[in-house]
């Protein structure tokens, strides 16, 4: 089922934070942060590995024009135009992630291999 994130009677996707006095919602990627304002119709990507950014810092902030979340895959879609044609899709990271696989067992575990089969 896709949904509106900011259709508040299902609540938020992400969880909830206050940047400069503003509540944003924020969605974990296996690589970024998504930092939405809704009420701005303003986004924020940060990178996960690196220093945190400035958040208040106007120039971060990017217009969008709706977000769009598919609740049975965690994917999410940034629509940039009306239109609905200018889009960035990402995934929620979850552990275990099957996308980055962070959180899996990192054991080995044994292949049994069969010998090759001569074809002449």
């Amino acid at each position: 089922m896709t949904r509106l994130s900011h259709d508040h009677a299902v609540g938020p996707v992400g969880h909830l934070t206050e940047v400069a006095g503003a509540v944003v919602e924020v969605i974990e990627s296996c690589h970024t942060m998504w930092h939405f304002d809704h009420e701005k119709s303003a986004f924020c990507r940060v990178a996960k590995a690196g220093p945190a950014p400035d958040l208040t810092d106007e120039g971060l902030w990017h217009p969008f024009e709706r977000l769009e979340v598919d609740e049975e895959t965690g994917s999410f879609a940034v629509v940039l135009d009306p239109a609905g044609m200018r889009r960035l899709r990402s995934w929620q990271h979850v552990d275990p992630c099957r996308l980055c696989g962070a959180g899996r067992d990192a054991s080995t575990g044994e292949l049994e291999l069969t010998s090759p089969r001569r074809t002449s």
